[in-house]
């Protein structure tokens, strides 16, 4: 602003308050440099200002359009991992290529971290050189007047898992999730290889290959989404190469959009859950469209079930299936949505341990549909890895329902894990 003419300035904050208030410092800054390096200024009010060289500054809130059709030459970003994936996903869209577009222009991001979404996306790729940003970290200890002894009493009033997020530079939070929080800043997010409206998916369909569709249904109305994780199981380890994401789609169209896709992805097989509304998609699927790549299981085996019976028994050994594998390199997750929602699946209660679900009202329709695209493996369809598990055989209805339910059992996962190995 002080060397440079006619530039124009943006800060942006997830809170229209706290971009006043980075404003507001702006203007201390400005008025404690001495005389001759300060510019005269033209005005100056609560939340922008203009000064005698052209150049401009202002504080707005971060919106998907907050300033759509600005050309900013310096753009600001404060505690961006606290502002919500949709509206940072808008707003880079809106905004970035008008940024972009000069070579002189600056994006820059402040934040703490807030488990693995957009911000730790782009850090990640920062460090590792696989964008054009520069990362800066500034550790607790590097802040004039705290010690050893700060920390201990912070710590104490806080709690270590505040701590660690406030101060620490920690992007993981919570300690009770799923899946361990050193396996998780791992997990890489790739650019999608191609992109449509609701769908991210990051390989060609390729001949010979064998798909699976984990699939989890919502109401469509604007809450959770209706969620397809596609997966090639074809060998390990097992590659996400796929997600559809619709949180807008009414439960019959989702199931004719799911069928759509598995047809695509040489007639993959389908895993749906079939509790509540999921219901409405596995009719659809099994009875309209007569799709017969469906996969139908219940724990107890009934001879007439169509789609996959969720109950504290197939949930509990899904997710312990979703950790070994993993935890232990056998699936490669690719998508930012899926890794953040694995970064924010916990264990809602220590007293009753085993329940799992998106932490703070966290969306999990892609844990939930990667899981059961996953459970694939443990029934008797998936002829894969001989050695993955070990497997007891299943019968799978027919159209009339007229088979015996054979009381066939199936071997539940245990959940532990040997170690971890690169």
């Amino acid at each position: 602003m002080l060397f440079n003419s006619d530039k124009l300035i943006a800060i942006l904050a997830n809170k229209a308050s706290i971009a006043g208030e980075i404003f507001q410092k702006v203007r201390i800054a400005y008025e404690r440099l001495p005389y001759w390096m300060q510019v005269g200024v033209v005005e100056w009010q609560k939340t922008s200002c203009t000064l005698e060289n052209g150049s401009k500054c202002f504080s707005v809130a971060t919106t998907e359009d907050g300033i759509r059709g600005l050309t900013c030459n310096v753009l600001f970003l404060d505690e961006f991992a606290f502002v919500k994936r949709g509206i940072a996903d808008g707003f880079f869209t809106s905004v970035y290529p008008t940024i972009s577009a000069s070579k002189e222009s600056k994006i820059i991001m402040v934040s703490t971290p807030n488990g693995l979404n957009h911000f730790h996306n782009i850090w990640q790729k920062a460090v590792a050189k696989k964008n054009t940003f520069a990362p800066f970290r500034v550790d607790w200890w590097e802040v004039p007047g705290r010690d050893e002894q700060w920390k201990i009493e912070t710590i104490r009033n806080m709690g270590q898992v505040k701590f660690n997020q406030e101060y620490g530079n920690v992007f993981l939070g919570s300690t009770n999730t799923l899946i361990r929080g050193e396996i998780l800043e791992m997990l890489d997010a790739k650019e999608p290889l191609r992109s449509d409206t609701y769908g991210r998916y990051y390989d060609e369909v390729k001949p010979e290959h064998v798909y699976v569709f984990g699939v989890d249904t919502a109401k469509g109305t604007g809450g959770d989404y209706s969620v397809v994780n596609i997966l090639d199981i074809t060998k390990l380890p097992f590659r996400q190469v796929g997600v559809y994401r619709n949180n807008g789609i009414g439960t019959r169209p989702f199931g004719i959009e799911v069928v759509n896709l598995a047809k695509q992805w040489n007639n993959a097989w389908i895993m749906v859950e079939n509790n509540d509304i999921g219901a409405a998609t596995v009719d659809y699927i099994w009875h309209d469209a007569e799709y017969e790549n469906l996969v139908n299981w219940s724990p107890k085996f009934k001879a007439n079930e169509i789609g996959i019976r969720s109950t504290k028994q197939t949930k509990s050994a899904g997710n312990d299936l979703l950790k070994q594998l993993i935890e232990n390199n056998k699936v490669d997750i690719v998508d930012q949505d899926t890794i953040y929602e694995l970064s924010k699946y916990i264990e809602v209660d220590i007293l009753t341990p085993g329940i799992f679900r998106g932490e703070d009202n966290e969306n999990d329709d892609c844990v939930t549909s990667l899981l059961w695209g996953l459970f694939f493996t443990k029934t008797s369809f998936f002829d894969g890895e001989e050695d993955l598990y070990s497997m007891v055989p299943m019968t799978r209805p027919s159209r009339t329902g007229d088979e015996e339910d054979t009381g066939a059992g199936m071997e539940m996962p245990s959940g532990q894990v040997d170690g971890f190995g690169m």
